[in-house]
Formats: structure tokens, sequence, C-alpha cells
């Protein structure tokens, strides 16, 4: 279902990639990317534990740094994960990550190019997978 969505997602991005630089202007065009950009963060940070290969593994590690046995974690992980376990669900670890990158990139992606939608569509081509999905602390 997760992979079936995000092929939806990016034939939208692909389809209003075609839409004309004068239609740009609008308002519209901007909400809509911001909405893109919230369904795949969204997507991310709630998506099941068990998708990609590495989730379980970040669990893992999640529940490591609460006894104190990984120490070759980087502290950022151990601060989303120590954040993650005061409010007591590793899904947090997620979200958090999803936040910081998605956006970011999104972000970044529409100051460096005027075709936002083509950017976003070769960006989710290339490495949304691999790196908002599978290796999350990369990403960031």
């Amino acid at each position: 279902m997760f992979v079936l969505l995000l092929f939806v997602v990016f034939m939208f991005a692909v389809m209003l990639s075609f839409i004309d630089e004068d239609s740009r202007e609008s308002g519209y065009l901007k909400w809509t990317y911001v909405t893109v950009l919230l369904l795949l963060t969204l997507m991310v940070g709630l998506r099941p534990v068990g998708v990609d290969c590495d989730s379980k593994t970040y669990v893992g590690y999640y529940d490591s740094v609460d006894v104190g046995v990984v120490e070759l974690l980087e502290p950022s992980f151990s601060m989303i994960s120590g954040f993650a376990r005061f409010f007591g669900t590793p899904q947090l670890i997620f979200i958090v990550y999803a936040l910081l990158a998605i956006p970011l990139k999104g972000y970044a992606l529409s100051k460096m190019s005027s075709c936002w939608f083509l950017s976003l569509s070769i960006w989710m081509n290339n490495y949304f997978i691999l790196h908002e999905c599978t290796q999350i602390r990369t990403a960031v």
C-alpha cells in the first residue's frame, strides 16, 4: 500500500511538472507543492515498521539506547531516541527525521529550481526511497 501511494504521489508530481510558468504565479501551485511535501512527510513518518529494510534496525537501536548498549551511534540519533522514549513510542523517531529532512529538501528544491515539481519528481525518483525511507539518518 505504501509503494502504491508513493507511486500515485510521484505521478501527481510528474503531471504537475508540465504546468507552464505563467500559472506558477498563483498561490495554488505553491499550496499544492506544500501539500505534496506534507503528504510525503506523513507517509514517511507514519509508515509501519518493517515496510523498509532498516526500520526494524532503528527500533532495535531505539531499544539499545535506553539500555546504553550502543555507543557507536551519532549523538543526534541518541537525542531523538531519547525524545521519542519520553513520549513512549519509537514511531516518533521516524516522524522527527521526516520532519527534519523532507521540508528542508523541498524548500531547497524550490529555491534552486524554477521547475518545482520536475525537481521534486527527480528527487523522489533518485533519492527519496533510498534516503528518506530507508537511510533516515543519512537524509538529515
